[in-house]
């Protein structure tokens, strides 16, 4: 009998630290990839705490993975936050309200942030 035998992927760790308070580190084991990001400046908005973010996973991903994967987190913040909630893919008005609202406030910041770049 043929016995199968996987190729499984696997990358050496990634590190990225873009301050005391911003740090990433990425590494795909068993074809699994495996993510800490960490954003807390707390002399920072919120937003530009996710921005940091962000750049910190573009950083410590690789050109094999897919960029958005940031972007998987609007699920869990349109479902909920309780086990409960995860279980249900139905998603609360309330929940959509506060994305809206979150969105319209992150593209606030960006043009204030670019405005003052200039």
């Amino acid at each position: 009998m043929a016995t199968y035998t996987p190729n499984f992927k696997n990358s050496p760790a990634t590190q990225f630290v873009l301050d005391e308070f911003t740090c990433g580190f990425a590494q795909c084991v068993d074809n699994n990839w495996n993510y800490a990001i960490y954003a807390q400046n707390p002399n920072i908005s919120i937003y530009q705490n996710e921005y940091n973010a962000g750049y910190v996973q573009g950083k410590v991903q690789t050109g094999d993975t897919i960029l958005a994967t940031r972007n998987n987190s609007w699920k869990n913040f349109l479902v909920g936050s309780t086990p409960q909630d995860a279980i249900s893919v139905e998603v609360k008005p309330e929940y959509l309200t506060a994305a809206a609202e979150s969105l319209v406030q992150n593209y606030n910041y960006l043009c204030d942030w670019a405005i003052t770049r200039k």
